[in-house]
């Protein structure tokens, strides 16, 4: 069974902001009207990208996901944060 890196609680919180501001940006980047549409293009590649490492990073840790007995709500912050969210979680 594959385990997150084990990371410090600062280097937690620290990577949950700066992936949330990510999001942030990227979500801004889509939705407000910007005359630049290259910034869209950024929002829209920074979008897929963290969607979809994430989504992998899910797929690996699947099995360290169920034996720290992970509910929806790590599921859903394993998808918005990576591994900073997993790195966070013990096995009980």
């Amino acid at each position: 069974m594959k385990q997150p890196p084990p990371l410090p609680a600062a280097a937690l919180k620290a990577g949950k902001v700066a992936v949330g501001l990510s999001w942030l940006f990227a979500m801004a980047a889509v939705i407000s009207p910007m005359p630049d549409t290259q910034m869209a293009n950024i929002g829209m590649l920074l979008i897929a990208g963290l969607g979809v490492t994430h989504l992998i990073e899910i797929i690996i840790f699947r099995e360290f996901l169920a034996a720290a007995k992970a509910t929806t709500n790590d599921y859903i912050q394993a998808f918005i944060f990576g591994m900073f969210h997993t790195g966070g979680l013990k096995i009980s």
